[in-house]
């Protein structure tokens, strides 16, 4: 028993969904920090600046803000394709739009009856065909 808690870690044993969980968790907040500063280099829309040019300001300014290098570059380059993590998702659209009161008035419904108002109309409609048999 004690030989099998030594042996060394196979290659393809499976991680546990915690282990998982928290790796992940790890990732996502880097690569988040690293679109959030991604997007700040975009938005400069300097003249001459190729998507390389941005890349580059885009490390230094993570590295600036974060004190270290970006790690996960591996892992941006696959997730900045994924709605998650797209630039301007947060930017896009602003506020609600407002209305005037005598709009909101004209759209005002009854609301739909509900299961206790249902079965409430049911016992009321009962009580009522008694009635008329009497």
């Amino acid at each position: 028993m004690a030989r099998a808690a030594t042996r060394p870690k196979k290659q393809d044993d499976a991680c546990s969904a915690t282990a998982l969980r928290n790796r992940w968790s790890i990732i996502f907040h880097h690569v988040a920090k690293f679109v959030g500063c991604h997007s700040v280099m975009k938005a400069r829309n300097e003249s001459g600046m190729g998507e390389a040019d941005i890349l580059n300001d885009t490390r230094t300014l993570y590295t600036e803000q974060q004190g270290s290098s970006f790690i996960f570059e591996g892992c941006w380059l696959i997730l900045r394709s994924c709605p998650k993590f797209m630039e301007g998702m947060s930017s896009q659209g602003g506020g609600s739009r407002t209305s005037s009161v005598d709009a909101i008035a004209s759209e005002e419904r009854q609301r739909p009856v509900g299961q206790k108002g249902s079965k409430a109309g049911l016992v009321d409609d009962k009580e009522d065909t008694r009635i008329l048999k009497q």
